[in-house]
């Protein structure tokens, strides 16, 4: 198996089971709620918060990545493969933290806004999934490697 298959099989079993558990602990809060609003009064303090954390997540996954992906393209391509798994781990787990919070806060305030914290990162998390392409242009290699 070449060094791009490599990496790309270890990166899709991570960012499935990263998904799949967003996903379905999502789906079963959603079908928890009760139809009648809640009116808690956290609840804007769960929206800063979880507004706050997307942000961080995306902008903070950014930077981290570009940081790391210019150390990781110095060195061999055998060798790229440890970093470049670990530097991905951070940057899912930068945006499953802001998903799961806002999971939480619809779970404990009933307010569906939070749905669409919960939409816009699961949006930029299906964003970063690891193909060949996005694998391939981040380590600078060629895809037929």
């Amino acid at each position: 198996m070449n060094t791009l298959q490599s990496i790309r099989q270890r990166l899709i079993i991570l960012f499935t089971a990263l998904l799949f558990g967003q996903v379905s602990f999502g789906l079963v809060v959603l079908l928890m709620l009760k139809p009648e609003p809640q009116n808690k009064p956290e609840e804007p303090i769960f929206m800063a918060v979880s507004s706050a954390l997307l942000f961080v997540g995306i902008v903070a996954g950014m930077i981290i990545s570009r940081k790391r992906l210019a150390a990781i393209r110095e060195l061999d391509i055998t060798q790229q493969i440890q970093p470049y798994t670990a530097m991905c781990i951070v940057r899912y787990a930068l945006m499953e933290g802001p998903i799961l919070f806002s999971i939480v806060a619809l779970l404990l305030t009933g307010n569906e806004i939070f749905t669409v914290f919960m939409g816009v990162g699961f949006a930029y998390f299906l964003i970063l999934f690891p193909g060949n392409g996005r694998i391939s242009r981040e380590l600078g290699i060629s895809d037929t490697i």
